[in-house]
């Protein structure tokens, strides 16, 4: 009894998911890739030894060595180690806002299952937050909030969640027309249960490529943010900050802002590669 159970396990969706995003090459690469940079920038204090805020002025706009492995910036200042400590503060705000987005799941769920008024209410405001450039909500929320903080990250969740309402409003409203929902109804089954237990289980594969590429959008506009000046004050840095101070070397020094934009591109494309890759995982088990 217990083999066949451990082999049902074993042939559960969730696990053909996997094996199949595992045969994935691409996306399996930028996984690691990702990781590669997400772990190394948690744990910058033991991936180097060198501080983001020395400055060596005898080695101004140095080209990498083993010493510095991506040079150093206009002051000296070891460029690889602030890359590192700038992604922590990066990866923080981004996840904060991606999680604080999660919220329009909630009233995308709402405006599927209830419908009518509830239905209007909750679109009408998502299409009125969807038409505000994220920008105005980020100076908006600086201008009520202290400035350098990083406050930020709430317009960026704001303006993550409308994606999130009309996907979840979609799919919720496409899984309530379904037969065994009716069915579940016909039986007296309570309306929490059906939301918990079919509508958020079957919803769930195309919000996880959501989310994924809603990450994606978050570092970029988080490096926009820090190098239009909207990001935290110094010392610390993030590396919307280190795109801007690169690119006063360009000319000069151009790995200043080479090596910076490099590994936000190598960020970007990987989620998205992976994001691609859950979604034709997912996509052949709904099939």
């Amino acid at each position: 009894m217990s083999g066949q159970k451990r082999a049902i396990n074993q042939n559960s969706p969730l696990r053909r998911a996997v094996r199949r995003y595992r045969k994935n090459k691409a996306a399996m690469v930028c996984l690691c890739l990702f990781l590669l940079i997400l772990l190394a920038c948690i744990a910058a204090p033991l991936v180097t030894s060198q501080d983001p805020e020395m400055m060596h002025l005898d080695m101004v706009k140095a080209p990498p060595s083993r010493e510095h492995l991506m040079g150093t910036d206009i002051v000296g200042r070891d460029l690889f180690a602030r890359m590192l400590y700038g992604g922590r503060l990066t990866f923080g705000i981004c996840f904060t806002a991606i999680g604080l987005s999660l919220f329009g799941l909630v009233f995308g769920v709402l405006a599927g299952y209830y419908g009518g008024r509830v239905d209007q209410f909750i679109s009408r405001a998502n299409d009125a937050l969807a038409s505000i450039p994220t920008f105005l909500l980020a100076v908006f929320i600086e201008m009520c909030l202290p400035s350098g903080q990083g406050n930020y990250k709430y317009a960026i969740a704001l303006a993550l969640m409308p994606p999130l309402v009309r996907l979840s409003r979609t799919l919720v409203m496409e899984i309530l027309d379904s037969e065994y929902i009716e069915a579940a109804r016909a039986l007296g089954v309570k309306s929490l249960r059906i939301a918990g237990g079919h509508v958020l289980r079957n919803i769930s594969g195309p919000l996880i490529v959501q989310v994924a590429s809603n990450l994606s959008d978050a570092i970029l506009t988080c490096t926009i943010m820090g190098y239009l000046g909207l990001g935290v004050r110094m010392p610390r840095v993030e590396w919307g900050t280190i795109v801007k101070e690169g690119l006063q070397s360009i000319l000069s020094a151009p790995l200043q802002i080479v090596m910076p934009c490099l590994v936000v591109f190598i960020c970007v494309l990987s989620i998205n590669v992976i994001g691609n890759g859950l979604r034709d995982a997912l996509a052949k088990e709904e099939r």
